[in-house]
């Protein structure tokens, strides 16, 4: 896994989900976790991922966590927001490990292509394309559409390489 820091456009995309979980949070529907937010992937040896974004149902709560505060409990909803330094690879086992821990939905999001692809407990997956509604099958009905997710990521492009003015 990647230990590089995300990047503008990442961080970007990430405000969106935050907004749009904790929306969800305050319509009475469960509790939203951003920032890395440990999950307990599996027990013996203890392994820990770090997620964008996590959602509990509010029937999952109270939820159980570790000394060190880590989700033990798996969220119903787990979110990737995939950075250019990402490798397939990488984001291939952590959607794996995630729902073998007992996640239902684990979304990993490409803003690059304005796509999101959904992963099913069941090991199916559907990438949705921008119009499309966002989806989170047996775990939350959502009404927006994906492009919510993108909206004015170009509204404010950087021009890389470029030295802020002497002053």
């Amino acid at each position: 896994m990647s230990l590089m820091p995300t990047g503008d456009a990442h961080s970007d995309v990430e405000v969106r989900i935050i907004v749009l979980l904790f929306e969800l949070q305050q319509q009475g529907l469960g509790l939203a976790r951003v920032g890395e937010v440990g999950v307990v992937v599996a027990r013996e040896p203890q392994t820990v991922r770090g997620a964008d974004a996590a959602f509990l149902l509010s029937e999952q709560l109270p939820h159980r966590i570790t000394k060190e505060g880590y989700l033990m409990t798996p969220p119903a909803l787990v979110v990737e927001v995939v950075s250019p330094n990402d490798r397939a690879s990488d984001i291939q086992e952590k959607v794996m490990e995630y729902l073998a821990a007992g996640v239902l939905v684990v979304w990993v999001v490409y803003p690059g292509s304005r796509t999101l692809c959904v992963h099913l407990a069941d090991g199916t997956a559907r990438t949705l394309k921008a119009e499309e509604r966002l989806s989170a099958p047996g775990v939350l009905e959502l009404q927006s559409p994906v492009s919510r997710l993108f909206e004015g990521l170009d509204a404010f492009r950087p021009v890389a390489g470029l030295q802020p003015p002497d002053s």
